[in-house]
């Protein structure tokens, strides 16, 4: 192949989100309380893009940074 037939056949990642705290909560696996406390710790502050009292969260992103610091 050539290097333009490479370039147009990457592959485009679709990224999946979860949205407030009760998305954390259900993503992995506990209570609103534990779930906001572990964001205001700070653990998820590279997944988690906040505006006012929206809350989008990156799912792979957490679950990664959730599994590197606990």
């Amino acid at each position: 192949t050539t290097p333009q037939t490479q370039e147009t056949t990457q592959t485009v990642e679709k990224k999946e989100y979860v949205y407030g705290i009760n998305g954390l909560a259900d993503l992995i696996g506990c209570s609103k309380t534990h779930a906001s406390r572990l964001k205001s710790q700070g653990i998820f502050d590279e997944a988690i893009i906040q505006r006012g009292r929206k809350i989008i969260i990156d799912r792979e992103k957490a679950l990664e940074l959730f599994n590197n610091k606990l």
